[in-house]
């Protein structure tokens, strides 16, 4: 939640603060960050999701793991390569749009606070 409200609070435009950041600030949303990846952990040089600019938007494919609160509604950061720059880049993407999934939370020994 706050690593995307950090980076929400740096990159975001006025109106993307607003409508993103006002929700997870009352409580009403939980923002979450997607970095982590299967094969290749959380080294921004390995990255493996990819962004296409399709249009006025960008499609994302790829998976990530360990995504804290992924089930909850609000807004994720998804970091993919951008075709078009070659350099990661942090995309803002609702959950529960089109193509979004989630696997079944982690069963883990601690941290049941949050759902991974």
């Amino acid at each position: 939640h706050c690593l995307a409200l950090s980076a929400l609070s740096v990159f975001a435009t006025e109106e993307q603060k607003k409508r993103f950041m006002t929700p997870a600030c009352k409580g009403e949303e939980i923002a979450s960050f997607a970095f982590t990846e299967p094969a290749t952990g959380s080294d921004p040089k390995q990255l493996t999701t990819t962004a296409v600019k399709d249009g006025d938007h960008y499609i994302l494919n790829g998976t990530k793991r360990f995504i804290s609160n992924a089930n909850w509604p609000g807004v994720i950061v998804v970091f993919a390569v951008d075709n078009e720059t070659n350099k990661p880049t942090g995309f803002l993407v609702e959950k529960w749009c089109e193509g979004y999934s989630i696997s079944e939370p982690w069963d883990k020994i601690g941290m049941h606070g949050g759902q991974l």
